[in-house]
């Protein structure tokens, strides 16, 4: 079954999705402002996302940066040219506020997150995680799991403030990228 979601993407619905999250290693670890803008920046530059949104909450300091693949979206998760079937992701997310638990990995806290909605692939590459680790020194961790349509819907109601974050875990279908810098 094919739906057309954009000109010139089409998407398989049976072909499964993955969602990432990438924390810093350190728990406490917060980007300053100019790292956030360095890494949209790059993101928008190299054609990787486009930002479509974006959340500050005044009151918790949290911020949301919400955005959708662009031309080269693909080479956050897989070298090479971009595979037929619509875009590699649902939505890349950058996240930063008061420290939450992980959604799914390990059982910690963060106040940084980058986090790949509907990814066709279970990881990003090991250079990708390297080009964060040069913008913003964060020492990448990422985690993936099947992807939750639900779950998916709900963070975005929570993004645009309709509704509250469910908590959800993973079992131990979680796979764990770690890179040695």
């Amino acid at each position: 079954m094919l739906l057309k979601i954009r000109p010139g993407y089409r998407v398989d619905l049976f072909l499964p999705r993955y969602d990432i999250i990438i924390a810093p290693s350190r728990e406490s670890f917060r980007a300053s402002e100019h790292g956030l803008k360095a890494l949209v920046q790059y993101l928008t530059m190299s054609q990787h996302c486009v930002p479509f949104a974006e959340t500050i909450d005044e009151d918790t300091g949290e911020v949301r940066i919400r955005t959708r693949a662009d031309e080269y979206g693909h080479q956050v998760l897989r070298e090479g040219s971009a595979p037929p079937g619509g875009p590699p992701f649902h939505e890349l997310t950058i996240w930063q506020g008061p420290a939450r638990s992980l959604p799914f990995g390990q059982e910690r806290q963060a106040a940084f997150l980058i986090e790949v909605f509907g990814s066709l692939y279970p990881n990003v590459l090991s250079s990708f995680l390297e080009r964060l680790h040069s913008i913003l020194y964060l020492r990448p961790v990422a985690f993936s799991q099947p992807h939750d349509e639900d779950a998916f819907e709900a963070l975005q109601a929570v993004a645009t403030g309709t509704e509250q974050l469910p908590t959800r875990r993973a079992a131990a279908s979680t796979e764990e990228l770690d890179l040695d810098l």
